[in-house]
């Protein structure tokens, strides 16, 4: 696997450390952005040319089951994503691609994003289904975004249930019940979304760290001793 920086959309691909993206048990983090609880001393600052794009040839974060976390702080609105048709247009923070083909393995699998359509910014999540392509969004119905406040967002889906979490407090959920498009090929990203080819659409504005993702949903009672924990 490989992961890489890249300054601005098309330019030259500046490799990280191998450790910057490593598999640990169930865990797949980023080290690069997870090595302090201190975030403000070690967070990745995103913007409209500024991303992380995660390689993954053997598709090893193509997943059915999952819970998605990371640390943000929003500074300012950011750029959209497409998620596809049926879902919508968001700013990404942690995700496996975007609106690109249906129906095939170009479909995304997983992403946390923040929807703002009318100032009031909130976490919403979205996959496309295995069978057709279909996008099965899910929405925060409470729980507003504040700028320049460090907020946690969490996303998990157990094969029925996607359920979205802002600080440790379930903030959305849905009942999709179908499997999502685990064998994608679409390019990981922290801040943009990518195409299988890696080409980024959307951006977020602020700071990131401790982007993670599982191969397991967590119960809501995980998600609470996260929070309790300072995570």
């Amino acid at each position: 696997m490989e992961a890489s920086w890249t300054p601005t959309p098309g330019g030259a691909m500046v490799p990280l450390s191998p450790e910057v993206l490593s598999v640990t048990g169930d865990s797949w983090a980023v080290p690069f952005v997870t090595t302090a609880r201190e975030h403000e001393e070690c967070a990745l600052e995103l913007g409209a040319q500024q991303y992380m794009k995660i390689h993954d040839p053997d598709v090893v974060l193509g997943l059915e089951h999952f819970t998605l976390t990371i640390k943000f702080r929003r500074d300012g609105r950011g750029g959209n994503s497409n998620t596809g048709s049926g879902g919508f247009h968001a700013e990404p923070l942690l995700t496996k691609g975007r609106g690109e083909s249906d129906g095939s393995s170009v479909d995304m699998n997983w992403g946390l994003f923040i929807c703002d359509p009318d100032g009031t910014p909130r976490l919403c999540a979205d996959f496309e289904d295995f069978s057709a392509g279909q996008n099965y969004p899910v929405y925060a119905s409470t729980g507003d975004i504040e700028t320049g406040t460090w907020h946690t967002g969490v996303a998990t889906y157990d094969g029925s249930s996607w359920t979205l979490y802002l600080d440790g407090v379930q903030v959305g959920s849905a009942s999709p019940g179908t499997t999502p498009r685990h064998d994608s090929i679409q390019w990981a990203a922290i801040g943009t979304a990518l195409t299988s080819s890696a080409q980024p659409e959307g951006h977020f504005v602020g700071q990131v760290t401790d982007a993670r993702v599982w191969d397991s949903a967590f119960s809501s009672d995980e998600i609470g001793r996260m929070a309790s924990e300072g995570y």
